[in-house]
């Protein structure tokens, strides 16, 4: 049961939201945002939850969770289909270098393991 007032604060409400979506700063940003997302080449499947969820999950259901599997899974969608074309690519390069040389993942270092061989040493603020 809507209480008095509360549809006008609602109207109210959507009013603003529909003002600051029609704003030209606020079109002019979102088409930046829009313009810089079309340009990933390997966009993660994480949503909000984010790489140390991910991670956190993984390790929880199997403790020799290796970064290369963390990686694979984040960009995995639900429906285990890889995010895009280059990201299956990366898989499967990825999968050649983990059954070419299998090791233990507790060995690998953040330098010589599948995901490094594959995308290259890890860059500060990428």
């Amino acid at each position: 049961m809507a209480y008095k007032g509360e549809s006008s604060k609602r109207i109210a409400k959507q009013r603003n939201r529909d003002k600051k979506l029609s704003n030209k700063a606020f079109k002019k940003k979102s088409k930046k945002y829009r313009d810089m997302r079309k340009m990933q080449n390997l966009p993660h499947t994480c949503s909000r939850r984010g790489y140390a969820r991910l991670a956190e999950k993984m390790k929880k259901d199997n403790p020799n969770t290796s970064r290369t599997d963390i990686w694979m899974g984040g960009h995995t969608k639900s429906n285990g289909e890889p995010s895009n074309e280059n990201v299956a690519e990366k898989m499967k390069l990825m999968r050649e270098i983990r059954e070419s040389a299998p090791t233990d993942p507790s060995q690998e270092t953040i330098t010589n393991d599948p995901v490094a061989q594959v995308l290259g040493a890890e860059r500060n603020g990428h």
